[in-house]
C-alpha cells in the first residue's frame, strides 16, 4: 500500500526544483534538548536555512533521524519518504503536496529543496507538529527547537547563545585587525567570556581556531606598537607606497605605459584603503594620458612637417597606422594627414627639379637668398651680383633657386635670364647736380655713393624703370637714365 502510494505521488506530482547553495540565513537545531552537530569536518552544507516567507527547511535525514524515523531517497523520481512506527509522510522535491499512508493530502509552507543538488531539506515545523512535538524558534541564535523547551527556555545559557556571541566578537576582531585598530580588537578580545570559548570549541572548533589566529595577529601588533615600531598596516603602507610613488614618477616622466604596469604591481599587493583613492586618481590620470597619447602623436607629426622633414614625418605616420587599436576617428584623422605629407613629398620633390639658369641683376652688390619665399624668412645667404643660380620653379614674387648646394628663395625683380655685363662699355657724365648711386634700379632704392656732377662714369647697361648700371671709380650701382649725357662739354 505504501509503496502504491510513493508511485502515485511520484507520478501526480510535476518534477521540482533544486536548489543550489545560495546565500539563505542558516540555522542551527536542537533536538530533545540536544544540539544537532555535524561531526565530519568536511561537510559545509548547514543544518538548516530560511527560505521564502521564514520557513525553516532542515536536513532532512540528520533531523529525522534524531527525531527516530528513517529517510528513503527515490533519485529517479526524486521523492522523500519519512516513517518510523506512527507516521508515514511521502513528498517530492519542488513541490508543497505531502501526502500520509492513508492517502491524504497536506500542503507544506515550503516544498522540500535540494540543497547544493545533494541534501534534501524540509519544513521541520510540518513534521514536528506532525509527530505531536513542540517546536519554538529563537532568533537572537537562529535556532529551532524541537521537543527542547527547557533548552528553548535556558537559551541564554546555552552553548548555541554563546556561540552566536563569539561568533559576533570573531567577526568584530577580524575587522578591527584589518583595519589596524589593533588595541580595539584586543579589547573585544579581552571581553571574551570562556562560555564563548567552549561554545566554539563545542560546536566549531575551526572557529576557535580562527580566534587564535586573529589573537595572535592582535597582540603581535600591539607589542610592534608598543616598541614604537610600524604594525602591520603601516609597514604595508610603506611597502604599497613605494609601488605607488614610482608609478608616479614614471607618471611624471611622460612613461604613461610603463606607469600603467606599476600600478598593476602595486594592485597585486594587498588592497591597502589609505591609498585606494590615490590609486585610483593616478590610474585615471594615467588612462586619461594614454588615450591622448594618439593625439599627440599626431601633433609631434604635424611639427615634423613643418620643419620639412617630410620623409620622417611619412615614416612616423606610416608606423602610427599600423597600430591595431585605433578608433575609427583617429584612422581617419591619420590617414587624412598621410596624404597631405605624401602630397608635400610630391611638391618637394618637383621642387628640387632644376630646370634652368638665372643671373642675379638689378643689384648693386648682392641679393639677399631667403629660406621661404618670404622677405622677412631667415636669409641663407648674400648672392653676389651676376651670379648665375640654378632655377627650379616660381614661388609668386620670388623664384626658387639652388645656389651653393642650397635651395632658397630669391625676388624676380633680382633674377634675369641673360648674363648681365659687369664691365663699363660706354663713357657717360653726370648731368645733374646731388645724384647718388643707388643699390637697385627702382624708387626709394637706398642711396650709397654720392656722384660729384659733370663725373666720368662708365656705362655698364641700360637697366630697368629707366635707370642705368655704372661704374664710378671701381663702385656699381644705379642712376637714373636722365641723369646721364653722352658728352662732356
Amino acid at each position: 500500500m505504501k509503496k502504491l502510494i510513493v508511485c502515485l505521488v511520484s507520478a501526480a506530482l510535476a518534477l521540482g526544483c533544486v536548489l543550489a547553495q545560495a546565500d539563505e540565513e542558516t540555522v542551527n537545531i536542537y533536538v530533545n534538548d540536544q544540539p544537532v552537530v555535524i561531526t565530519d569536518a568536511a561537510d559545509k552544507i548547514p543544518l538548516g536555512v530560511v527560505v521564502g516567507e521564514g520557513s525553516t527547511m532542515v536536513r532532512a535525514r540528520v533531523v529525522t533521524e534524531a527525531l527516530g524515523c528513517t529517510v528513503t531517497w527515490d533519485e529517479a523520481t526524486q521523492g522523500v519518504v519519512i516513517a518510523n512506527d506512527t507516521i508515514w509522510f511521502a513528498m517530492k522535491i519542488g513541490s508543497k503536496d505531502v501526502y500520509d499512508a492513508a492517502g491524504n493530502k497536506y500542503e507544506l509552507p515550503e516544498a522540500p529543496i535540494l540543497y547544493n543538488d545533494e541534501i534534501t531539506m524540509m519544513p521541520v515545523r510540518f513534521i514536528s507538529e506532525q509527530m505531536g512535538l513542540p517546536v519554538e524558534w529563537d532568533q537572537t541564535t537562529g535556532t529551532v527547537f524541537v521537543n527542547s523547551e527547557a533548552s528553548f527556555k535556558n537559551v541564554e545559557n546555552s552553548p548555541l547563545y554563546h556561540k552566536t556571541q563569539f561568533d559576533e566578537k570573531l567577526a568584530q576582531i577580524k575587522q578591527l585587525n584589518e583595519t589596524g585598530d589593533y588595541y580595539g580588537a584586543q579589547s573585544v578580545i579581552n571581553s571574551t567570556t570562556q562560555d564563548e570559548l567552549s561554545a566554539a570549541q563545542t560546536l566549531e572548533p575551526t572557529a576557535l581556531g580562527e580566534f587564535y589566529v586573529q589573537k595572535g595577529v592582535t597582540e603581535r601588533n600591539v607589542a610592534l606598537m608598543a616598541a614604537g615600531q610600524p604594525n602591520d598596516i603601516e609597514a604595508e603602507l610603506l611597502k604599497t607606497r613605494e609601488y605607488l610613488d614610482n608609478a608616479e614618477a614614471l607618471y611624471n616622466k611622460g612613461l604613461y605605459y610603463e606607469a600603467e604596469s606599476a600600478l598593476g604591481q602595486f594592485y597585486t599587493m594587498k588592497t591597502t584603503p589609505a591609498l585606494m583613492d590615490e590609486y585610483q586618481q593616478l590610474l585615471d590620470d594615467i588612462r586619461t594620458q594614454i588615450d591622448k597619447l594618439p593625439y599627440d602623436t599626431l601633433k609631434d607629426i604635424e611639427k615634423v612637417i613643418e620643419s620639412g622633414d617630410y620623409y620622417g614625418a611619412h615614416a612616423r605616420i606610416t608606423a602610427f597606422l599600423s597600430q591595431t587599436n585605433l578608433t575609427d576617428d583617429l584612422r581617419k584623422e591619420a590617414e587624412g594627414l598621410k596624404e597631405d605629407i605624401e602630397q608635400s613629398i610630391k611638391n618637394y620633390e618637383r621642387s628640387q627639379q632644376v630646370v634652368g639658369y638665372r643671373y642675379v641683376t638689378n643689384v648693386s652688390h648682392g641679393v639677399n637668398f631667403h629660406q621661404t619665399a618670404d622677405e622677412k624668412s631667415q636669409v641663407l645667404a648674400t648672392v653676389p651680383y651676376g651670379t648665375r643660380v640654378d632655377y627650379v620653379e616660381m614661388a609668386d614674387d620670388f623664384a626658387r633657386v639652388k645656389y651653393n648646394n642650397m635651395y632658397g628663395y630669391i625676388m624676380n625683380f633680382y633674377l634675369t635670364q641673360i648674363q648681365p655685363p659687369t664691365q663699363a662699355s660706354a663713357m657717360r657724365y653726370i648731368d645733374a647736380d646731388g645724384v647718388s648711386i643707388m643699390g637697385q634700379p627702382k624708387d626709394g632704392a637706398k642711396a650709397e655713393t654720392p656722384v660729384p656732377k659733370d663725373a666720368a662714369v662708365g656705362l655698364i647697361e641700360v637697366s630697368v624703370n629707366g635707370y642705368a648700371r655704372i661704374d664710378y671709380n671701381g663702385t656699381q650701382g644705379y642712376v637714373l637714365r636722365t641723369q646721364l649725357r653722352e658728352n662732356k662739354e
